[in-house]
């Protein structure tokens, strides 16, 4: 008896240590992957002996780390198995949007729209149609396609307010507010964004509340509305310190010479400009500063995106059989 009592004990604690390991894991992907890809490595000895609900999710976690950590080729990898885990009846839908998130991030935005549109395909739930919907709308205003964008994010976030979800509620306003600011509605846009920062800050989401008060800025610095960025950028300064991501750092910097930069500009303020913009990655931070550059005529020191050949797409047979002919050209 003892010895049942003992066993179940040891089962008990090591599923109970799995689970802690996969919630830090998670708890760490958005701002530090790096934590989290160390994690998931360490159970890497172990893992091929739990279910394969408990592999799939932690392959489809550490896929979005490595794609954090720009490490595109373990990331692909990572999905590759998981999708081989898909004949034990597993559920597509985490697998189908980190496809698409792996592809978005490295600007394979034809790739990317298949797996989300593959997503939206199925009955799922109203919350899951909205993260959906929201992947659609970010490829489509990548593509500089504005009103698409726009009808996307707006339905999305009709649902997300429906369904009381903030931190998604948070994310379509910071959408929406660039936007508009893309289609030159600059007051809206600021409204919007202001929205979204307020919801980061009830939400205590730092990142995400960094992120969308650089793209206030952004609006600001666009519109060269000097005041304005006096205003804003003394407290939003504070909150992205030697703490915040390096890049949000360097963006910052970037913004905040943009507004010290005396008009026109000259050639040592260029070369300033070009430097602090060239090591930027996150897509979105790089189209905005190639945007404010040359709006600020200091043309655009960031190198375009390679071509990608579709050859070398990420293939995943097993949800190919459920999205049909896989276009990504």
């Amino acid at each position: 008896m003892k010895k049942i009592l003992l066993a179940v004990w040891l089962l008990h604690t090591s599923t109970s240590n799995a689970t802690d390991a996969f919630d830090k894991a998670r708890a760490a992907a958005l701002t530090q992957p790096a934590e989290t890809v160390a994690l998931f490595e360490l159970q890497l000895p172990e893992l091929s002996s739990t279910p394969a609900w408990h592999q799939r999710d932690w392959l489809v976690l550490a896929s979005r780390a490595y794609t954090r950590l720009k490490q595109f080729s373990q990331a692909e990898q990572n999905l590759r198995q998981a999708d081989q885990l898909l004949s034990a009846g597993l559920s597509k839908t985490d697998l189908l949007l980190a496809a698409g998130f792996v592809n978005f991030m490295q600007q394979k935005y034809p790739a990317a729209f298949y797996w989300y549109q593959c997503s939206a395909r199925f009955d799922l739930p109203p919350i899951e149609q909205a993260r959906v919907g929201t992947s659609l709308g970010q490829i489509s205003y990548m593509q500089g396609d504005f009103a698409a964008a726009k009808i996307h994010f707006e339905q999305s976030l009709t649902a997300a307010t429906l369904y009381k979800q903030a931190a998604l509620v948070a994310l379509l306003q910071n959408n929406l507010g660039l936007v508009l600011w893309r289609q030159q509605q600059y007051q809206p846009a600021l409204a919007r964004l202001r929205q979204a920062m307020y919801g980061y800050t009830q939400l205590q989401e730092p990142y995400s509340l960094q992120m969308a008060s650089l793209n206030l800025l952004t609006v600001v610095v666009a519109q060269q509305d000097w005041p304005a960025f006096d205003r804003y950028a003394a407290g939003i300064s504070k909150s992205i310190d030697d703490k915040a991501p390096a890049e949000l750092q360097n963006y910052l910097a970037l913004l905040q010479a943009l507004h010290q930069a005396a008009r026109p500009l000259q050639p040592a303020d260029m070369q300033h400009l070009q430097k602090l913009a060239a090591p930027l990655q996150i897509p979105g931070l790089v189209q905005n500063a190639a945007l404010l550059l040359q709006q600020a005529g200091a043309g655009n020191s960031i190198t375009p995106s390679p071509a990608r050949d579709p050859q070398q797409d990420l293939r995943l047979p097993q949800l190919e059989q459920h999205c049909g002919p896989y276009h990504a050209e």
